[in-house]
């Protein structure tokens, strides 16, 4: 995402810019700029048409008029949306790092594959300090530079209205920030290396939806929190690889729950899964079914305790009702009900009966 806010060198095929101004004085505000006599000469050795000649300079007045068009076309039209700032406070930030502000004039570069405009402070041929600059896809940048690069805080609005706030390192984005995409997405949390890192909180507004945990090189990796801003879901567990991934708990908008292992974003492994009017099943899952050992619990006091196969009983499985000393085992097959294997249970014949219908409903 920071990829703009490149080394100036690093963008000239290799070849040495020299700049130098006519008329060397300081220059602080459009106003001084128009009254002075300053022109810039840029020279990119091999080319001569990276020089700007006497009189072919740019018109100070068109600069101002696209200066001003891009920050009110796109701070004012975010700032509504977003309440983003339209101007960094400056004095913290220069009393956090210490900064010592250098040359402070508008300056003006050209060369034949692309331009930018760029405001700000300029010392030993190499932006350092505060500025803004306006690169040709209409992105801006506005904040603190080191050596060519963007560094400790600032904030750059992208072409399509993208925009990050926040600290910055070597031309990365890296500590705090905050993210907003044209789409509704927004992030604020950790960073490094233009990739959210650390702790944050994620928001999707088309969704309606968000996240809160922890993210590694970009990703939901770790311990976290997804809802919908209605109420009606949640997940809470491990993420890994933007996947619900490891052990969690997940509540459906009726109530249910499951509490357990996770597969690529399917129920896998042991775990527990409740509904609203207190049925209970406590087992083996496989892609979201139920398979392997369990047991399902009616409320009455009913119980299915052994094998499952793609969500049915199938198998060997023990029935049972009002505990142990009243059950049978006996054998499913797609969870029908085929025969008996032992009798323990002391009852009539309607009792009886009645236990070789038992199905499982969930």
């Amino acid at each position: 995402m920071g990829n703009h806010c490149c080394s100036l060198e690093a963008s000239q095929n290799g070849g040495e810019i020299n700049m130098t101004l006519q008329n060397p004085e300081r220059i602080n505000t459009y106003k001084s700029l128009k009254q002075s006599s300053a022109l810039v000469k840029i020279h990119v050795p091999g080319s001569d048409q990276g020089v700007i000649k006497e009189g072919e300079g740019f018109k100070i007045d068109k600069i101002k008029k696209q200066i001003d068009k891009l920050k009110a076309d796109y701070l004012l039209r975010y700032q509504k949306q977003w309440d983003i700032q339209d101007q960094i406070n400056i004095e913290p930030i220069l009393q956090k790092y210490n900064i010592q502000e250098g040359e402070c004039f508008m300056h003006f570069y050209q060369d034949n594959r692309y331009k930018y405009i760029y405001n700000g402070s300029w010392t030993n041929k190499k932006k350092n300090g505060f500025g803004q600059i306006i690169y040709q896809d209409n992105s801006i940048y506005q904040g603190f530079w080191k050596d060519d690069k963007c560094h400790y805080y600032g904030r750059i609005i992208y072409a399509d209205g993208s925009v990050y706030q926040g600290e910055w390192k070597d031309d990365k984005m890296e500590g705090k920030g905050t993210y907003i995409n044209w789409s509704g997405k927004s992030y604020v949390g950790d960073w490094k290396d233009d990739k959210q890192h650390g702790n944050g909180i994620e928001i999707y507004e088309r969704e309606k939806s968000r996240y809160e945990g922890e993210f590694y090189e970009g990703l939901k990796n770790g311990i976290g929190k997804y809802t919908w801003d209605d109420g009606s879901s949640s997940y809470e567990g491990n993420f890994e690889n933007n996947m619900i991934q490891g052990t969690g708990t997940y509540i459906w908008p009726d109530k249910r729950t499951y509490t357990g292992e996770w597969l690529d974003g399917n129920m896998h492994g042991k775990g527990r899964f409740k509904w609203p009017d207190g049925k209970e099943y406590k087992g083996d899952y496989v892609n979201n079914k139920k398979q392997g050992y369990g047991i399902f619990k009616w409320p009455d006091g009913r119980q299915y305790e052994g094998q499952w196969k793609n969500d049915l009983q199938d198998g060997q499985g023990t029935f049972s009702k009002n505990g142990p000393d009243n059950s049978k085992t006996g054998i499913w097959e797609k969870g029908q009900f085929k025969n008996w294997i032992n009798d323990n249970v002391r009852q009539n014949n309607s009792s009886q009966s009645q236990l070789q219908q038992q199905k499982i409903s969930s």
